[in-house]
């Protein structure tokens, strides 16, 4: 709201500049005081302009930041009931999904995830930075936020592993941080193996 008044200070201004000059002789108003009062309206309104850009930037970074981690929340909880729901345990640890497809493909199918704004990865999926870069925060060589292990029959989630080579991403970044705490980065592993261990 500051930087809008700021802005409409800036306007006032130069309505300001051209009455004030208006009433004034022209051959004795200085044509380079007047321009130069201009520029310096002129870049105080973009300077104002380019902050609101920034803020509003900034709000659309922790809106989809607050989207992404709602994504998370379901995807957890819809994978461990569908692992006990089709007494999947024992097909946990094979290389592909009971249908097929890659373990990537079986979590964005079974969580309900938005391809506009997950990738799919071989054994699991990525949040995609479609704010800048318009590309997942990671490729299929790392390691996926949420992800099936077969070797183990265990779901992984590694926000810890986000926006390593992409720190100029603050969607990737912002993600990552905001699993942190004092004691913990955010990584977590839980055993599908037994309804027990399926706690979050």
């Amino acid at each position: 709201m500051k930087r809008l008044n700021k802005i409409a200070l800036s306007v006032v201004a130069v309505v300001a500049v051209g009455i004030g000059f208006s009433g004034c002789d022209k051959n004795k108003a200085s044509s380079n005081n007047v321009d130069d009062k201009i520029a310096l309206i002129r870049s105080e309104v973009d300077n104002a302009l380019k902050g609101v850009k920034e803020e509003v930037f900034n709000e659309t970074v922790y809106a989809k930041i607050t989207l992404a981690r709602s994504d998370v929340a379901s995807a957890q909880k819809k994978i461990i009931s569908k692992v006990f729901a089709d007494n999947m345990i024992d097909k946990l640890m094979q290389p592909k999904a009971p249908n097929g497809e890659s373990w990537g493909e079986w979590i964005m199918e079974v969580a309900g995830l938005d391809s506009g704004r997950w990738a799919v990865g071989k054994l699991g999926v990525y949040p995609i930075d479609i704010i800048s870069t318009q590309t997942a925060c990671y490729d299929d060589s790392k390691t996926p936020l949420i992800w099936i292990n077969p070797r183990t029959g265990s779901m992984h989630f590694n926000p810890s592993k986000l926006a390593v080579d992409s720190d100029k991403s603050k969607f990737c970044k912002g993600l990552r941080d905001s699993y942190k705490d004092a004691k913990t980065n955010g990584d977590k592993v839980v055993p599908l193996v037994s309804s027990s261990d399926s706690s979050w």
